[in-house]
Order: structure tokens, then C-alpha cells, then sequence
């Protein structure tokens, strides 16, 4: 009994496994019937079997049912742009249909109806025919006529000249009087952006207010800048509608390696050069280009408003090393001015042609380039030069070129010379040589300026007296027999002991020149004795001469002088040695300043070093010797003195003040002890010495010390 009853269950546990596997191989999931259309064209309206859908290319739709559809493309941007297609929907498959649009001649004469409200009965010159908004009608006859629609008992109609062979459109707007019209009030965080409903232009921007709109759900689409949002919308019929259509923005930062790059969004341009941050794009793919000096690079991204979009987009670049067969050429790329000189590398140029100009001394050369990605082009140029070697038999003679000094002696060769004529001079013991050239470029050009010599035999009653040829020394005493001497004028002069004798002689070429310098010790000489301030008593050798400056001396016998001028407890002194048949001068030039003396009493009276000036306050007291001086102004029985110190080339000033008081006979001193001016040294200026230098028989300044 038991037995039978396990049996049974048995048998039923099988038959239930059985069943349930069978169930299992015989289920299949509900298959999926979408229809994905693409085109060459974005954005086209998407006809299903006559009637306006929606949606736009590219789209995905849904719930069609199996069989064949005729699929239309159309664009607003040109309503004789047609396209057409039958299509075969299977169920539970993936359906794909790509639509190519192309201009098509032979058109049928159409007519486009849309309206704000879906589904009115289209009439056409008051028969009604098949269609309900929006449609498309096919071969209307051309000519006037009249639309209306019908919705409900609420009608509206228009007229319209339809034009023969081409695709035309109408929109018949109904009011909010009627049954299922709203108005729908749009605002966005995009201003400007075109207000498309159920896929339908409309002569809206954002913010709008739409009246007319069909009551129930709408797909409102925001086109702003060639991009497009999209938004489900529901009108509810008797109320103002509001919707705030928020469009996720995002911002995009462009980086580039060549500055100053202009940036390109979708083929326009937006104004900006990399490296920049676009704002506001709205979120989607962009073709981002950059474009420099004619040459463009890209890069297509996704943006998207929830990350941080970076975007780099670098130009091919090459180098560029210039040379020349001259160096320090100034170097001008793609018409501009480098400020650098051959030879030099420029790095990160953009690939392709660029043009390269040298320029050197007036001359120039020019070329182009073809520079490669990561690559290192040379270029090199060569300047029409020659070298040119000067041959000459002397050492050391100094060189002119075009009337330009080089740093350089002949004999010497010149390694860059421009071809043409140029003039050439040489500089020896002031005698000067000077040819022209023609050099040829890429050649050695030489030229031989060669002196002719002559010599000199210097004989003096000034024995070993140093001999100076033109200013320059030879080492060499009298007697001395000098060979090869430049032909030509040269000047000679003999010194000893701070006696002079100079003399111009010319130098024949092949000859000797005799040339006897004595010195007549009996001629007299000439002292000229000058001063900035005239009227210093003139002293020679400490004796009174009872002149004052200026004065000339005359008939000094050759020897060594102590020129001194003396006033008060001032004196300078220069030496020198006087030459026979000599003319010297001595100059002094003493530091002067002035001085303005300023009281609070007018006119009062002024004493320097206890002497009276024959001026009274205010006044400039002009041309003081640099030294301190006791000063006292005298006013109303009262006395003022200070010790002021002149510093030399300024205005210098001193200040008294009077006051009222007085002592018991009526006069009362006030020193005021004090320096008006700095002090330079000037206090020390008691007695001055010179120093004397003769150079071309003329004493240096004397130099005042203590």
C-alpha cells in the first residue's frame, strides 16, 4: 500500500519536471519591432505613411506595425527637397533605413498643411478630402486655392497660389476661443533659441508666448546654434501654460600648441583664439577646429555639462635651422621680423610652406621652406661674398673699408666682402693710400697698396734729446739715422729737459733727408698770463712784475719759470720751462660761485673781509673765489656777521635777520657764526699750487692745493 502510494507521487513529481521543461524550450521573449532612420541630412521631419510624425532625423520609432510603410523625408530649409521610400517592417526585427537626399527634377505639384491643432479635416476648395493636419497633399492643381479646416465646429481657412512643380506650404493658425487651444508661455536658460512644436517650426524665440497650442502633451524642441533640446510639454485647456526649459549647458577649454589660434565650433567661428574657454554649448558632439595662417586641425568631442571638458588639439610642428655664408644676417619668416641673427634654429613652426629672408648690410636673400612634422629642416643660404686680401709693405698701418675703420692692420684678408666696387685705405705715419676693387663674389679678390720709403738723419746741439715722429716715439735719441720712413710730410720734434724744438720735414721716396734742430739759447721767449677773474697781481720767480691779469711777458730768457698771481691771502702758482722763441701760456681758472646776501631790512649795508661793497641787500654778490668769507651786514646802528663758505658753480645764499634791541650807547654786535652753503674743500683754499703738463707748448691748467 505504501509502495503504491510513492509510486504515485512519483509519477506526478515526473510529469511536472516534464511539463516545466517543455515550457521552458518552447518560451521565446516578446521580440522588439523599432525603425531606426538615418539620413545624410540631421533634423528632417519624418513622414510615416502621409503623415507628419514627430520626430527628425536621425530617430528611432516604435510600435509600427509590420508590413510595408512609406517612409518620407522633409526639410524645412527647402521644401522642393523631397524624399521618398517604401519600406518592408518585420516584426521582432531590427529595422534599419538610411535615406540619401538629392535634388529631384519632375516634381508633382504638392501642398504642405500644418496647423497648430493635429487632426483637423482638411478641405480644399470646399471638398473635403482625406487628409487631417498635419499632410502632405499630392498633384494639387496649380493655381488659387482655397484651405480651410474643419475641427469640430470650429473653422479656419486661407487662400494660396500654388505654383506648379514644387512643394508648397501653408499654416492656418487657430485662436484660444475655441474648445482645446491653450496659450503656452516658454522660458529657457537659452534666449534666442528657435521654438520648434511637434517638430514643426514655428516663428518663435525663447522667451515666447505661443497662443494657439493644442491642448494635451507636445514635444517642444529648443534649436540653438545648430544643436537641438528636447522636451515633453503637456498644455492643459483654460489656463496660461508656463514652462522653464532648462537646457544642460557646458563649457568646453580649447588648448593648442601655436598661440593665437582661431577656434572654429561646427564651421563657425566663434571670435575666439586658443588657448580659450567656450561657455554655453549645449550638451552633445561638436567638431572643434582650429585654424592658423591658412591651416586647420580638428577634433570631434562629446560635451558634456556634468564633467569637465578639456580639449587639446596640437598643430603638426617642425623646426628650421638657418645658415648663411654670413653670419649675423637678420632673419625675417613669413614676412616678419625675427629679431634673430644667422645662424639660429626656430622651433615649433606649423608644417607646410613658409617663405625666409636674410639681410646683411643692404643686401638680402630669400628662399622657402617646406617644413615636416617632427622633423629639423636646414636651410641655407648664401650672400653674394668674396674674400679679399690686401698686400701691403708695411706692418701695422690701420684699415678703412668704404670709409669705415676695421678693427684690424694690414696686411690683412677680409673674409666676407659683398661683390662690388669698393674703396680700400690705409693709415701709416699719417700717410694714406687709398684704391678701389670690383670683388667678385665667390672668389678671392686681392689688392697691393704698397708705400715708398725714404730716410731721415736728425742731428741737434741738444744731445740724446728724445725723438718723436708725428707724436710717437722711436726710442731714439740725437744724432739718430732713421730708415724707412714713409715718403711724405711728417712732423719731427726733439725734447730735453723741458726744452721743445719741432719742425716739418718731407720725406722723398729713395732719399736721405738731413734735418738739424738747434736750440738758440740766446732767444727770449714769451709768457701770456690769463685768469677768469682780471686784476691778479702777476708774480714770476716770487718777483713783482707790476702787471695784472692779463699780461704778456716778453723777452724771457729760455729756463724754468714760477708763474704765480696773488691777492689778499690768496695764491696760485704754475711752473714751466720756457724754449727759446717760445710763446706759453698759463690760465687761471679759478673755482667760482655766487653769493646772495638777504636780510628782513632793506638796503642794509654789506661788508666782505672788511671790505665795503659797493652794494646793499638784496644782492647777488657775483664770481667769489670757493673759500669762506666773513660776512656783516649793517642796519639801524646794528651788525650782523656770519662765515659763510662759497661752494664753486652754485648760487649760494645767506640770511640775516635785525632785531630791536639795543645796549646802553646804542649799538650792540650780534655774530651769528654759520655756513650758508657746503663746504667742498673750498675753506682750504688759502694758497694754491699748479701743476704744469706742456703739451704743444701750452701749460696745462694750474690745479689750486694748499
Amino acid at each position: 500500500m505504501r509502495n503504491h502510494f510513492f509510486k504515485k507521487i512519483i509519477i506526478v513529481l515526473a510529469m511536472t519536471l516534464l511539463t516545466g521543461l517543455f515550457l521552458l524550450l518552447a518560451w521565446r521573449p516578446t521580440p522588439v519591432t523599432y525603425l531606426s532612420i538615418q539620413s545624410n541630412i540631421k533634423g528632417a521631419m519624418i513622414m510615416i505613411d502621409d503623415h507628419l510624425t514627430e520626430h527628425t532625423t536621425p530617430a528611432v520609432i516604435t510600435d509600427l506595425a509590420k508590413g510595408k510603410h512609406k517612409i518620407g523625408l522633409l526639410t524645412m530649409q527647402n521644401l522642393n527637397q523631397a524624399l521618398e521610400q517604401e519600406f518592408e517592417i518585420i516584426e521582432g526585427r531590427q529595422n534599419h533605413v538610411y535615406m540619401y537626399y538629392d535634388l529631384f527634377e519632375n516634381r508633382s505639384t504638392e501642398l504642405l498643411v500644418q496647423s497648430n491643432i493635429t487632426g483637423a479635416e482638411i478641405f480644399v476648395d470646399e471638398t473635403v478630402t482625406a487628409y487631417k493636419t498635419p499632410a502632405l497633399i499630392k498633384d494639387v492643381q496649380p493655381g488659387k486655392r482655397k484651405v480651410k479646416l474643419a475641427y469640430g465646429d470650429q473653422l479656419v481657412e486661407q487662400e494660396i497660389e500654388i505654383m506648379p512643380g514644387q512643394r508648397n506650404q501653408m499654416f492656418l493658425f487657430y485662436g484660444n476661443g475655441i474648445s482645446g487651444i491653450a496659450d503656452l508661455a516658454i522660458a529657457s536658460n537659452l534666449h534666442g533659441a528657435d521654438v520648434l512644436i511637434d517638430g514643426r517650426e514655428t516663428p518663435f524665440q525663447t522667451p515666447a508666448i505661443i497662443d494657439g497650442v493644442q491642448v494635451g502633451e507636445h514635444a517642444v524642441t529648443l534649436r540653438y546654434q545648430g544643436r537641438y533640446a528636447h522636451f515633453r510639454v503637456h498644455v492643459k485647456e483654460g489656463k496660461h501654460n508656463h514652462v522653464d526649459l532648462d537646457v544642460p549647458l557646458a563649457d568646453a577649454n580649447i588648448f593648442t600648441n601655436v598661440d593665437g589660434a582661431e577656434i572654429l565650433i561646427d564651421g563657425e567661428t566663434t571670435g575666439s583664439t586658443a588657448p580659450e574657454q567656450i561657455k554655453g554649448l549645449i550638451e552633445g558632439e561638436y567638431k572643434i577646429a582650429l585654424k592658423k595662417n591658412e591651416r586647420i586641425v580638428f577634433k570631434k568631442i562629446f560635451v558634456s555639462a556634468d564633467s569637465r571638458n578639456d580639449v587639446r588639439i596640437d598643430f603638426p610642428l617642425g623646426h628650421v635651422q638657418i645658415e648663411s655664408n654670413v653670419k649675423g644676417a637678420e632673419i625675417w619668416f613669413d614676412g616678419h621680423v625675427t629679431g634673430l641673427k644667422t645662424p639660429h634654429t626656430i622651433q615649433d613652426l606649423m608644417e607646410g610652406e613658409h617663405t625666409i629672408l636674410l639681410k646683411k648690410n643692404h643686401h638680402t636673400v630669400d628662399g622657402k621652406v617646406m617644413i615636416a612634422a617632427d622633423a629639423v629642416h636646414v636651410a641655407s643660404f648664401d650672400f653674394p661674398v668674396g674674400t679679399l686680401l690686401v698686400k701691403t709693405n708695411v706692418q701695422d698701418a690701420e684699415i678703412f673699408i668704404n670709409k669705415e675703420k676695421k678693427d684690424m692692420k694690414a696686411p690683412f684678408e677680409l673674409s666676407e666682402i659683398f661683390e662690388g666696387r669698393h674703396s680700400v685705405r690705409l693709415v701709416k705715419d699719417n700717410q694714406v693710400l687709398e684704391k678701389t676693387i670690383d670683388v667678385k663674389a665667390f672668389a678671392q679678390n686681392i689688392l697691393e697698396m704698397n708705400y715708398s720709403f725714404g730716410s731721415l738723419r736728425i742731428e741737434s746741439n741738444l744731445q740724446n734729446a728724445s725723438i718723436f715722429l708725428n707724436g710717437k716715439t722711436f726710442g731714439k735719441t740725437t744724432p739718430a739715422f732713421l730708415t724707412q720712413v714713409v715718403a711724405g710730410k711728417h712732423q719731427i720734434q726733439i725734447e730735453k729737459d723741458g726744452f721743445t724744438i719741432g719742425k716739418e720735414v718731407v720725406v722723398e721716396a729713395d732719399s736721405i733727408q738731413n734735418v738739424i734742430m738747434n736750440l738758440d739759447m740766446n732767444a727770449m721767449g714769451q709768457i701770456t698770463v690769463r685768469s677768469n677773474i682780471p686784476g691778479w697781481p702777476v708774480f714770476i720767480n716770487g718777483k713783482n712784475t707790476r702787471t695784472v691779469t692779463p699780461a704778456v711777458l716778453d723777452n724771457l730768457k729760455p729756463g724754468e719759470y714760477v708763474v704765480t698771481v696773488e691777492k689778499g691771502n690768496r695764491r696760485f702758482e704754475s711752473k714751466l720751462v720756457l724754449s727759446p722763441n717760445q710763446n706759453k701760456l698759463v690760465d687761471f681758472t679759478f673755482p667760482l660761485g655766487d653769493l646772495l646776501i638777504k636780510s628782513n631790512v632793506q638796503d642794509a649795508a654789506i661788508t666782505i673781509n672788511d671790505e665795503k661793497v659797493n652794494q646793499k641787500t638784496p644782492s647777488i654778490i657775483k664770481n667769489l673765489i670757493a673759500d669762506t668769507y666773513e660776512i656783516i651786514v649793517s642796519a639801524n646802528d646794528q651788525k650782523i656777521k656770519k662765515i659763510v663758505a662759497i661752494k664753486p658753480h652754485v648760487e649760494n645764499v645767506a640770511e640775516f635777520e635785525f632785531t630791536q634791541e639795543k645796549n646802553g650807547n646804542g649799538k650792540k654786535w650780534y655774530y651769528i657764526l654759520g655756513t650758508a652753503a657746503a663746504v667742498a674743500g673750498a675753506a682750504s683754499i688759502i694758497k694754491g699750487k699748479g701743476k704744469n703738463g706742456d703739451v704743444s707748448g701750452i701749460p696745462a691748467l694750474p690745479l689750486p692745493t694748499e
